[in-house]
């Protein structure tokens, strides 16, 4: 509701929409510890994807995903130190591949200000990177090494770390010290 809301469209609408869908067993819902997470059937995903992709309506929704998935990235990150892990390590595993689509988007954007919502993920989840290398965090950092000169020095240095680690994971030590480094 937080991507999907905004521009004439009230949270309202959303919950309506999804509320109908729901009732049509066209999108399933899960609830866990108090929350509720839904989830389009696979097919549907896909007829989904390509209307909207034809619409041009993604590109719009896109920098609303990206915001959100920052904040959220900057809640776990403290929480998987805390001991409120237990809470949010399942959350941030069912969300990987939302942290993975918003990433690339952020750090191939126009605009530097939506590359800040790649640099929020990378570090708010930079311990996950490291605990859990499988995530595939760290390696998002890779396709924003091209722009890390247009960032500011502390946004600069979350992608160089980022990558530094990924290196470093992978085993090229070499290439980390670089990027640790520079």
């Amino acid at each position: 509701m937080a991507v999907c809301a905004g521009d004439g469209v009230e949270r309202w609408d959303v919950i309506d929409a999804l509320g109908r869908l729901v009732a049509k067993s066209m999108v399933g819902v899960e609830h866990h510890r108090g929350s509720a997470r839904y989830q389009l059937l696979e097919t549907l995903r896909h007829f989904a994807r390509d209307r909207t992709d034809a619409g041009g309506t993604i590109e719009g929704l896109r920098p609303g995903h990206a915001a959100y998935y920052a904040g959220l990235a900057e809640q776990a990150g403290p929480a998987l130190m805390s001991p409120a892990e237990l809470d949010w390590r399942p959350r941030v595993i069912l969300e990987l591949d939302n942290f993975r689509v918003a990433t690339p988007w952020a750090f191939d954007a126009a605009h530097v200000d939506d590359m800040a919502f790649g640099v929020r993920i990378l570090d708010g989840l930079m311990t996950e990177a490291l605990l859990m290398p499988s995530s595939g965090v760290a390696t998002r950092a890779e396709p924003a090494l091209g722009r890390v000169d247009d960032l500011d020095p502390t946004r600069r240095g979350v992608v160089l770390a980022a990558a530094a680690c990924h290196s470093w994971l992978i085993g090229d030590i070499g290439r980390g010290e670089s990027l640790a480094t520079r």
